[in-house]
């Protein structure tokens, strides 16, 4: 007797178990997850669309009448520009320099060696430091520039424009710091 019930309530489970198998349950979704996946997705696209059309400098920049931009500008100089011995040359470097503030706030342009001068003003100061509000010319003019020396124009005190002196092809080249 034992037996017969121990097999009928075994029998019983197994039918237990195999309606609920075939019966459907609906699985339970977490909207949570997906909805945090799904904002950080949008936060990754915003963030992008923000880092390429966001421009760093406050004022655009001409060198030698070209658009500044990471690939170097040569500046052209005097050919009676010679290297003495040690390793300077002989004349002054004066590229000429184009800004025009973009907000047409106040930018202050300072140089890290050299003067600054207005080439258009009739009383030729020199400055190491200039603040800028529109559109201006400006020569930057290092006296004895040093071959093995990166010179350094600043914008609002951030790195703009480097220029350096490119020994591959013997010419001073400006770009973008």
């Amino acid at each position: 007797m034992k037996h017969e019930v121990l097999t009928r309530a075994i029998g019983e489970l197994d039918d237990e178990l195999i309606a609920d198998a075939y019966a459907y349950k609906p699985r339970k979704r977490y909207a949570l997850p997906r909805f945090l996946a799904a904002a950080a997705c949008l936060v990754l696209v915003l963030a992008a669309a923000l880092a390429m059309t966001r421009d760093t400098l406050p004022a655009e920049i001409k060198v030698e009448g070209t658009a500044l931009s990471s690939i170097p500008i040569p500046i052209s100089q005097p050919a009676a520009m010679a290297l003495d011995a040690r390793g300077s040359l002989s004349g002054p470097l004066s590229p000429m320099l184009t800004i025009e503030s973009k907000s047409g706030e106040a930018v202050t342009v300072t140089v890290s060696d050299g003067v600054l001068t207005q080439p258009l003003y009739s009383l030729q100061e020199e400055f190491t430091s200039y603040t800028v509000s529109g559109k201006v010319q400006l020569c930057w003019t290092i006296e004895e520039p040093d071959t093995g020396t990166v010179y350094t124009l600043s914008l609002d005190g951030a790195p703009a424009v480097t220029l350096r002196y490119d020994e591959a092809n013997g010419y001073w080249a400006a770009a973008r710091a």
